[in-house]
């Protein structure tokens, strides 16, 4: 009996182990020697590895290889391929035909979070009309959103009302006032309203 990998005798070995295994070696650095060249190798130069496939993804065009059983049903290379595929405009199942309007698309914007942040930050997250200061604020644009796209990230164009002041002005019918159990609607007056309406007229 010869070593698998130098050729070297082998002259004691156990006879469980000689019908056990089909390959035999004299120590630990052969048998690791003969693993790293037959065993070790990874990808197609593996001696078991099956032949691979060439398939282009339907999202990005990009080629990407699978094994024979997926040659005719992989269609995308990635998970967010195929949902970019099957779930991007009318193809998702929540699709209502792209109603999404042009105020909800530029409130998602990041150059908007970094106006509303920069709001906060100046007014040192208080509200401007009650003194109010914590989580329940919003950044109010002074002259509307809709009407003056021109402003809607001008820095002098904002200001930081807490959720019931901001409600009072939006509509002064209703005040909404955020409470821990629920939100109550409330009638009373809230804050310096009159202040509220001197910041939120018209500039110049």
């Amino acid at each position: 009996m010869n070593c698998e990998t130098c050729g070297k005798k082998i002259r004691h070995r156990e006879p469980n182990k000689v019908r056990r295994n089909k390959r035999h070696f004299c120590n630990r650095a052969c048998y690791e020697a003969w693993w790293k060249v037959n065993i070790g190798r990874a990808g197609d130069t593996h001696p078991t590895a099956k032949p691979k496939y060439t398939v282009i993804c339907k999202t990005c065009g990009m080629e990407f290889r699978v094994s024979p059983y997926r040659k005719d049903t992989a269609k995308f290379c990635s998970h967010s391929c195929r949902a970019k595929h099957y779930f991007t405009g009318s193809r998702n199942p929540l699709w209502n035909g792209g109603v999404t309007d042009e105020h909800s698309r530029v409130r998602r914007l990041d150059a908007y979070r970094e106006w509303r942040a920069a709001v906060y930050r100046r007014d040192k997250w208080t509200c401007r009309t009650c003194g109010y200061k914590g989580r329940a604020i919003v950044a109010h644009h002074i002259k509307r959103f809709a009407d003056h796209p021109a402003l809607r990230f001008a820095l002098s164009n904002g200001i930081t009302l807490c959720r019931t002041c901001h409600a009072h002005i939006e509509n002064p019918q209703r005040l909404i006032r955020q409470t821990p159990e629920k939100v109550k609607i409330e009638s009373e007056p809230h804050g310096d309203m009159g202040r509220a309406a001197e910041m939120t007229a018209p500039l110049g």
